[in-house]
């Protein structure tokens, strides 16, 4: 049997969701102290240098809530070797669909994709919000 469980966002992730106003008290975060990057799993935040890291979902969500902002990996089969690839879309009303993903990147994973489409999609929250 696999072991499964929900993927956490990344450090960059993390500090653009912060950027973002991303606010939802979170069990894992990561804490910057003395310039060094400590995974805690203990914490809820109060440090200055603490930001929280909630799993990708639940920053997806958080997103499509406080900002009618959609954002999804799809899968399609590479022409070129017949192997699954994954790929990102981001949907956000009022905002041009070149503005949001015009060079379609290919990744190996679901998670690699829809980790890469929360951060262009946090860049767009903290450029136009």
């Amino acid at each position: 049997m696999v072991n499964m469980t929900d993927e956490l966002i990344t450090f960059t992730t993390s500090k653009l969701a912060n950027q973002a106003g991303f606010d939802v008290p979170c069990y894992n975060t990561f804490d910057v102290i003395d310039g060094r990057l400590y995974s805690n799993m203990n914490s809820v935040g109060g440090m200055v240098d603490t930001y929280n890291r909630p799993t990708q979902s639940l920053l997806q969500r958080w997103m499509r809530e406080k900002y009618s902002l959609n954002v999804e990996a799809t899968s399609r089969v590479n022409s070129q070797d017949g192997l699954i690839v994954y790929t990102w879309d981001i949907y956000w009303k009022g905002i041009p669909k070149e503005l949001l993903n015009d060079d379609e990147p290919v990744f190996k994973t679901y998670e690699l994709a829809l980790e890469e489409a929360l951060q262009e999609a946090l860049r767009l929250i903290i450029k136009y919000k």
